[in-house]
């Protein structure tokens, strides 16, 4: 049975879209953690927008910056959200 959230190797929940392989990615960190800690890490005030945002990995990651002033994530694609 799947479930309708799942916790990421990013250390964050989902909502899981199974079919999506971009949530795939999300779920295994097969795209790895170079931007993920990039965008953690910096260490000035910024604003972050992700266009193609899919579930907003990157977004995400920016909010747990401290350092954040905005963000914006758009995803034209409905059934990906």
């Amino acid at each position: 049975m799947e479930r309708s959230t799942v916790k990421s190797r990013y250390g964050i929940i989902l909502r899981a879209n199974y079919e999506d392989i971009t949530f795939r990615f999300y779920v295994t960190a097969s795209y790895g953690y170079f931007y993920w800690n990039e965008i953690k890490s910096i260490d000035y005030k910024f604003v972050f927008i992700d266009v193609g945002a899919n579930q907003g990995l990157y977004s995400i990651g920016a909010t747990l910056n401290s350092r954040l002033q905005h963000a914006y994530a758009f995803e034209p694609v409905g059934r990906t959200v």
